[in-house]
């Protein structure tokens, strides 16, 4: 399959391989560049490259070699880049990857031994059945396009903005077009498109309510929204001639 036509349904992955694979958004990648001295078209690249991985489209145990191809690095910057991509993105999802992270970072010459990994276990499935299942809804889409019943509209083109990554662990939950439900059942490029679209949605979400511009600054002590007053400043009795309160009498 062209690299062009492959596509990224984080809505497809296990709950926990989602969550852990969006939680630091490109910081991982990023501090690989700063380590290297990479550009920011080789964060893209690798962002891509761990995707692909992630969903399916290539094999683990190539990563070196895509790294080698596309961003035209020598064997040993490959190498270095591939072993620490590996240790920091993929070690923790071995299981989800049909145990072939902990097996390609040994050959690659790292050793498994002193990595200090928190393993992480997917109840979702492995990459084998995201790779089915993003593979059966195109061609569920195309069937559809073609026979023009369920009209498909094309991905949204995704942008680039390094915003705050998703924090704790992502869900499908989410109020209307805003919230994170409608971000995640669109078709997601790369993690920071996922990133700016979560931006998106707080915007949304933070914007007044209607009515909420029209309370006035100052509001009358009376009002529901007013805030409290402090004791001493709340009106006094009135003091009679012997320092007493005075008496009203009705």
């Amino acid at each position: 399959m062209p690299t062009a036509d492959r596509i990224f349904l984080y809505r497809f992955l296990p709950d926990e391989i989602r969550a852990f694979f969006l939680e630091s958004g490109l910081s991982d990648v990023e501090q690989i560049a700063k380590t290297y001295g990479l550009s920011n078209e080789a964060v893209d690249e690798l962002d891509r490259i761990q995707q692909e991985v992630l969903f399916g489209y290539e094999s683990l145990d190539g990563v070196r070699n895509l790294i080698k191809e596309r961003l035209k690095f020598d064997e040993k910057l490959a190498t270095n880049v591939a072993l620490n991509l590996i240790e920091g993105r993929f070690l923790p999802i071995d299981s989800y990857l049909g145990a072939m992270a902990f097996r390609t970072f040994a050959n690659l010459g790292g050793n498994p031994t002193v990595a200090n990994i928190k393993r992480i276990d997917a109840s979702g499935g492995t990459v084998a059945d995201v790779r089915r299942r993003v593979a059966d809804y195109q061609t569920q889409a195309a069937a559809a396009a073609k026979s023009e019943l369920v009209p498909v509209p094309p991905p949204r083109p995704t942008g680039w903005s390094s915003g705050r990554a998703a924090k704790g662990e992502p869900s499908e939950a989410g109020s209307g077009s805003a919230g994170l439900d409608g971000v995640i059942k669109e078709t997601i490029n790369t993690t920071r498109a996922f990133d700016a679209a979560l931006n998106h949605a707080d915007d949304a979400v933070a914007k007044p309510r209607k009515g909420e511009h029209e309370i006035p600054p100052v509001l009358d002590p009376t009002h529901e929204l007013a805030p409290l007053v402090p004791l001493e400043n709340l009106p006094q009795p009135l003091l009679g001639k012997e320092g007493r309160p005075e008496t009203v009498v009705q």
